[in-house]
């Protein structure tokens, strides 16, 4: 199904907030079990990528992104997964724990998905994130 989403976005690093907000257009197929969403970034720098979030059992998130940066992101609430981010400048190995996955998806739609998740390198804690997803389904 065809909707528009805003994705709000925050990380905290190094005792600096940095928020976001985007309106895009998303693809939202599947059901309360296994879900995906999917969009294309609408930054300058990553306007070529496409998103793809799959959310399964309403707390395990995997988030592909293909283009200039491509990731595979395993997100789990309570636990703790690498991942390899890729960028045009090369590689970087990342630890994600998640902290909180919220997931509300009930009548063939999605109304919210909320992660909140820590980031390091080298075991070393990078930044706390949040990102909210909100849709608005148009009849």
């Amino acid at each position: 199904m065809n909707c528009l989403i805003t994705i709000y976005d925050m990380h905290l690093t190094d005792g600096e907030t940095e928020r976001s907000e985007t309106v895009t257009n998303a693809v939202i197929e599947g059901s309360a079990e296994r879900y995906t969403v999917e969009y294309r970034e609408q930054t300058e720098e990553m306007k070529d990528c496409l998103t793809r979030i799959t959310v399964t059992g309403g707390k395990c998130v995997e988030i592909v992104r293909e283009g200039s940066y491509s990731t595979s992101m395993k997100i789990e609430e309570g636990r703790h997964n690498l991942c390899s981010y890729s960028t045009p400048v090369g590689n970087i190995l990342m630890g994600i724990y998640a902290t909180k996955v919220v997931s509300d998806f009930y009548g063939g739609r999605l109304n919210n998905l909320e992660l909140m998740y820590k980031i390091d390198v080298e075991n070393q804690m990078i930044s706390r994130n949040r990102i909210k997803i909100l849709t608005d389904y148009k009849n």
